[in-house]
């Protein structure tokens, strides 16, 4: 009797400390990108398994399951699920359909081809399906989504379930809401911004839920659901970078609340496990803990010590900085690098280069950044500004350091140009790829989203693997929320040279660019290409294209 009043003492003491269980908990991740290949099933499997040491109730994948149709990557997808789960205790599914799952039959209807996907996958539910899991409605949407039908879906739920929060499962982000959502998902926000009670969980974008820029609330709430795959960081005056991502969420719901627990699905270890997001229900625009204004007076502001300082070392060719990272429990989310160079006996900036700070790995104290020596002139000095950066782009105090810069060697010059809106061909993407006309002070004003700096001749002689830098010096005045982007590219194949850099969104005032890259191929023979972006005017005050002659260049 007594070892039986313990035992549930013992269970009770138990539930005591476990506290209040959610309504449901699901497993979240999207852009699985599988192939018929079944190691790129690696992070499912993962991730799948630390779902199931969790007790899910449901799974969803919020799309490009594939990497692209492929009845193979779907059956090695199906396997590794039954591979975690038995049959009598798997969790529910949702899946929402996206264009990844599309790619390699754009020929064929995209209906026809999802109908396929469900065949092949073993999907429980069409591409539009209104659901009900332990009492919490959720909407699917294919990526190619009817407006109207979406809509009709969703005043449906509403009417259904008075007072609850509506899940909604869609691979596209609405515009402008989580990081790098500009541009895309107009139509969605516009349709969303008229349901509160929405929380919509997405894709797409590839972000990293490392991120603090992977949940937002304004109108509704959008939560991104990472990747397992790699995703890439645009910031200012730098190409962007690619970084492999392992990210996924566990979502448990409550009756007046959300809680949203980050993990590496690899290593199973949990993202700031201090800090789950925990999300009020039901929704108030009032008391949103995660709209950016919000966010922007309550997230940590990263600071340096009062000791930190840079040291910089120069190579053949870059420069090196290095330095303490500034402290902040989020990690740093970017610096922002300025350099100043002497004109007058003032301090005059020329360049600004962002860079990631240590958010991805916050345990990292040290750190080291690279510039091409090409911004630098043989025995000036210049001055280096360093200032951190959190998500919600609220700056820390910068940290200083002036240098001199040592004797560099001289490159050959395939091309040079003073007067480049003179001297070079100016297109913009319009039916006639017409030339762009020049207006006050060589100030370009374009109409469209896309613009061609074309160079006179082939300044690109060099055979495949020889090594360039290029140079330009411009100002831009944008008035648009969405980015532009400079890259050079080689128009036939489509080819890039590097990743493409970000351009400031405000008024610059005149920046260097500077950027070595390997040709491809022996014809290539590129272009500048500035895509996207919106209203504005740009103005290009110099560029010069050099032949890099270092040791392991083969001609």
């Amino acid at each position: 009797m007594k070892k039986k009043i313990l035992l549930i003492f013992m269970g009770l003491l138990s539930f005591l400390l476990r506290g209040e269980e959610p309504l449901l908990r699901a497993g979240i991740f999207s852009d699985t990108h599988v192939t018929a290949q079944k190691s790129s099933c690696l992070r499912l499997k993962k991730a799948l398994e630390l779902f199931q040491k969790h007790k899910v109730d449901l799974v969803i994948n919020a799309g490009d399951i594939a990497d692209r149709f492929d009845p193979q990557a779907y059956l090695n997808y199906r396997n590794t699920v039954r591979q975690v789960f038995k049959k009598s205790c798997q969790p529910r599914e949702i899946f929402a359909y996206a264009n990844h799952d599309w790619m390699g039959k754009k020929e064929v209807p995209v209906r026809q081809v999802f109908q396929e996907v469900k065949k092949h996958l073993e999907i429980p539910h069409e591409p539009y399906a209104a659901l009900k899991i332990k009492g919490i409605p959720f909407v699917v949407v294919p990526q190619f989504a009817d407006m109207k039908r979406y809509h009709s879906m969703l005043e449906q739920a509403v009417r259904e379930n008075p007072g609850q929060p509506i899940f909604v499962v869609d691979h596209i982000p609405p515009h402008d809401t989580v990081f790098a959502s500009a541009g895309q998902g107009i139509e969605r926000r516009k349709l969303l911004n008229d349901f509160p009670q929405v929380i919509l969980i997405c894709g797409h974008k590839h972000n990293t839920l490392k991120s603090e820029l992977t949940l937002w609330q304004g109108e509704f709430t959008v939560i991104h659901a990472g990747c397992l795959q790699n995703w890439r960081l645009f910031l200012t005056g730098s190409p962007w970078a690619k970084f492999p991502d392992d990210t996924v969420l566990l979502m448990e719901i409550f009756k007046d609340k959300l809680v949203l627990r980050r993990f590496s699905a690899l290593t199973w270890r949990e993202i700031r496990p201090e800090a789950p997001r925990t999300i009020p229900l039901p929704f108030e625009a009032a008391r949103a803990p995660f709209s950016p204004s919000r966010r922007r007076q309550s997230a940590p502001v990263p600071q340096f010590s009062l000791k930190d300082k840079i040291k910089v070392q120069f190579l053949p060719e870059k420069a090196v900085f290095s330095f303490p990272h500034a402290q902040s429990p989020d990690g740093v989310y970017q610096y922002q690098f300025e350099l100043f160079q002497q004109k007058k006996g003032q301090w005059e900036r020329f360049a600004r280069m962002d860079k990631p700070g240590n958010f991805l790995n916050p345990e990292k104290n040290q750190a080291r950044y690279t510039a091409d020596i090409g911004y630098f002139e043989s025995h000036k000095k210049y001055l280096l500004r360093i200032t951190p950066v959190n998500f919600y782009h609220v700056t820390g105090k910068a940290v200083e350091t002036t240098f001199s810069v040592p004797q560099r060697k001289k490159e050959q010059i395939c091309f040079e140009s003073r007067t480049p809106a003179k001297d070079c061909l100016i297109l913009e993407n319009t039916p006639s790829a017409k030339k762009l006309q020049r207006s006050c002070k060589n100030w370009l004003i374009p109409s469209g989203k896309e613009i061609r700096l074309v160079f006179p001749g082939n300044i690109w002689k060099g055979k495949a693997r020889t090594l360039y830098r290029f140079t330009i010096e411009m100002q831009q005045e944008e008035f648009s929320s969405l980015p532009r982007f400079m890259v050079l590219r080689n128009p036939d194949p489509l080819d890039e040279a590097t990743g493409r850099i970000l351009l400031p969104r405000e008024k610059s005032g005149k920046l260097r660019y500077v950027f070595t890259h390997s040709k491809r191929e022996d014809g290539y023979n590129y272009f500048l290409l500035f895509t996207k972006g919106g209203a504005g005017a740009i103005r290009f005050d110099y560029v010069k294209v050099e032949l890099l002659q270092f040791p392991d260049n083969k001609k």
